[in-house]
């Protein structure tokens, strides 16, 4: 006879906790949206032409700190480890906002990149203490909620950068740090530690040292050369940690990772779609900010010159519908099912991509078409989300979460380097201080960006996996059969 499950809370305690979560999660997101627009400064200050440095090394980090999330979940608590973890940000902006060499610059982003855990370990924390029927519709919430800090953080980041300098946006993360830290998360539940037994350090750091090599080789590849020295020696380190971790984990008594997990079709196909969907959320943030933001010149017929504040306006509908787009993905998600919300985000994008090649001469076209894209920007990463849950067996979530945001993250540097590739071919002759490229540059990354989306979704849509409502493929793993069931 099925068990019957109550619920000791009220709605209200669990929207005031997935409010809380968000506020914590949202520093993953400012810790790159508040970036960006300092970089040109920060070379400047830091007298470095190296400064890409800044955002490669959160990349490389956060992909080695991935592995070791889950476990640490299971034996601290997720609330535990979202006080570190939002610690270990807040420790990190503060060298930021005090550095003044290069070095010391990056030993702060790689403590702040402690904050990339946060949105996989909010993941394991819904799903340990929220009912079953509201797990979809919180990680839709928190997924694409980070459109506040996509909006804002720019806009922001210019404001201060403007009136203190590249330190100004380093200043404000600290301080919201700070807050979440000593508010939001003494508010959240506690979750008692699941594990007792032994890390696999040695699994877990070939597994790092694996996926930030791969991170590194991707993300610098097309600055080193392809056929590189340092490219070839990433790859070739990548490629045998890789190996090495999956022989090792064959033979440890008490595995990183369940290897089964690998081999599950429904894991394997998400993880594909996730990687061919993302190009058109990651060329999206690429293209659209430089195309508004370069100056007016003969045969550049998309640029405005827009400032940083003027850019952020003009793209600022396409956060609004992404944090609008979370939560209903989500619902759809319980509703009908995270394979058909896949499916309507990636073709939603792939409009706003085809909308966007077509038509790129007037600003009203990027606040409408950046709307459309915010719609699928969050359905792509609710159904991600509520797809990687219901693929996966609670043991094994922390892990496999972080391989779906390393994966993520791999993808998205890959579309950047396709994108800065193309456009490197289509440059304007242009006598400014400023490289312009041309607007046929432009149409042709956007078409690449919408042709992999409707690749995605006909993968998506032939997917025999995800087709039954969240809420029901949260409590059955794919791998293990019947899950205990989870109690609020």
């Amino acid at each position: 006879m099925e068990e019957t499950r109550t619920e000791p809370h009220g709605l209200g305690h669990y929207v005031l906790v997935i409010v809380l979560v968000e506020i914590v999660v949202e520093t993953a997101t400012l810790a790159l949206s508040m970036v960006y627009p300092a970089l040109p400064l920060m070379a400047g200050a830091l007298r470095s032409t190296h400064i890409a440095w800044a955002i490669t090394i959160m990349m490389v980090v956060s992909g080695a700190l991935y592995p070791l999330g889950g476990r640490l979940a299971d034996r601290l608590g997720e609330r535990r480890l979202l006080a570190v973890l939002v610690g270990g940000f807040a420790v990190g902006s503060l060298i930021c906002a005090l550095s003044g060499s290069f070095a010391l610059m990056l030993v702060g982003r790689a403590l702040q990149s402690s904050a990339a855990l946060l949105p996989p370990v909010a993941w394991a924390l819904f799903r340990a203490i929220l009912p079953p029927r509201l797990v979809p519709i919180a990680v839709g919430a928190v997924s694409t909620g980070f459109g506040v800090g996509l909006v804002a953080g720019p806009m922001l980041s210019g404001v201060l950068v403007d009136h203190f300098g590249y330190r100004g946006p380093f200043w404000f993360m600290f301080g919201y740090a700070v807050v979440a830290a000593l508010i939001a998360v003494p508010l959240l539940p506690a979750t008692p530690p699941r594990y007792q037994g032994r890390l696999d350090l040695f699994g877990a750091s070939l597994l790092a040292i694996g996926m930030g090599a791969l991170l590194l080789a991707v993300g610098e590849g097309g600055t080193w050369g392809w056929r590189s020295a340092g490219s070839l020696a990433a790859f070739s380190v990548s490629g045998s940690a890789l190996l090495a971790f999956v022989l090792v984990e064959r033979r440890v008594r008490e595995p990183l990772l369940d290897l089964g997990l690998l081999h599950s079709p429904a894991f394997g196909l998400t993880m594909l779609v996730v990687c061919i969907g993302a190009a058109p959320v990651s060329i999206f943030p690429y293209a659209v900010p430089q195309m508004l933001e370069s100056p007016a010149a003969a045969g550049a017929d998309y640029a405005f010159g827009l400032s940083l504040l003027q850019a952020g306006l003009v793209t600022l509908p396409q956060g609004v519908t992404a944090m609008a787009a979370g939560p209903l993905g989500g619902w759809l998600a319980r509703s009908r099912s995270p394979r058909v919300v896949m499916v309507a985000g990636l073709l939603t994008a792939a409009v706003s991509m085809a909308l966007l090649a077509l038509m790129h001469r007037h600003l009203y076209e990027y606040a409408l078409f950046g709307a459309v894209e915010g719609i699928g920007f969050g359905f792509y990463f609710s159904a991600t989300s509520n797809l990687v849950i219901a693929a996966t067996p609670r043991s094994s979530m922390g892990v496999a979460s972080g391989m779906a945001f390393t994966a993520q993250s791999v993808a998205g540097a890959v579309y950047t380097t396709v994108a800065g590739t193309v456009l490197a071919r289509h440059v304007l002759p242009a006598d400014t201080r400023t490289v312009l490229f041309t607007g046929h540059g432009y149409t042709l990354v956007f078409w690449i960006a919408g042709g992999c989306s409707v690749v995605a979704a006909v993968a998506a849509f032939l997917m025999r996996h995800g087709r039954q409502p969240a809420g029901e493929a949260a409590e059955t793993s794919p791998l293990h059969g019947q899950m205990p069931a989870v109690r609020a």
